[in-house]
């Protein structure tokens, strides 16, 4: 093989491991954004029974502990003027049959949401259940942050 040949062929071998590092590329990309889309859509955001439970988060939560039943949507609303976040105790996907804002954009289950004035974020649980939360009340003075408890019970 001569100098000339063998260039070329380095040449070719060189464009074509690019081509396949770059469909390699493409081909990893589509199939994690299928993913992403497939994990944001496991659950639906709103109820499928039409009840909605709003919970207030203002001075105080309120109400702090509500009953629901399965299937029903719990949503905390922040009307407040200042940033709230919600912390859940220990929830799994698999307890919940709907949910708005407790996922992060690959659609993995969050156990905090924050909530900016005028947004909101919900709930609907598959089992009955006891779910325990605190939601933290962001405050205009360093240290004065307010965290109030919350209960959710939910009956068949």
């Amino acid at each position: 093989m001569s100098q000339v040949e063998h260039r070329e062929f380095v040449n070719r071998f060189h464009q074509e491991k690019e081509y396949v590092a770059m469909k390699t590329f493409y081909t990893v990309a589509v199939v994690g954004l299928i993913m992403m889309s497939v994990g944001c859509a496991s659950l639906p955001q709103t109820t499928r029974t039409g009840e909605i439970h709003q919970i207030g988060i203002g001075e105080d939560l309120s109400p702090a502990e509500i009953t629901v039943k399965v299937g029903e949507e719990v949503r905390w609303v922040n009307s407040r003027s200042l940033d709230s976040r919600i912390d859940l105790l220990p929830v799994t996907l698999k307890n919940l049959s709907c949910q708005k804002g407790f996922t992060n954009f690959m659609g993995r289950m969050r156990e905090s949401v924050s909530l900016k004035p005028n947004e909101s974020a919900s709930l609907c649980f598959s089992t009955p259940t006891e779910v325990k939360y605190n939601v933290r009340m962001g405050a205009g003075v360093p240290g004065r942050e307010k965290t109030v408890s919350g209960i959710i019970r939910v009956t068949e």
